[in-house]
């Protein structure tokens, strides 16, 4: 087993040029049932919402709902 360690670090008061980090992402995900005229199910898709959060943790939508890509594999991990 690894211990893991922390380190803190003090950067010089006033910063000069600030501290650059990284954004983080999350996503948010549906399922999407599009009903035709009839009122019956045509299909049916997965979508994904990306959003970008700043060092308080407040999201802004980076991408709007998109359709996930499909792709058909077998049984056994192949690609078809």
């Amino acid at each position: 087993m690894i211990n893991l360690t922390s380190k803190k670090i003090f950067p010089p008061t006033p910063v000069p040029l600030g501290i650059e980090f990284v954004k983080p992402l999350s996503y948010d995900f549906r399922v999407v049932e599009v009903i035709g005229d009839d009122g019956k199910i045509e299909t049916v898709k997965l979508q994904v919402q990306i959003w970008e959060h700043d060092e308080f943790g407040s999201g802004v939508v980076k991408q709007m709902w998109i359709d996930v890509p499909r792709i058909k594999m077998d049984k056994y991990g192949a690609y078809l």
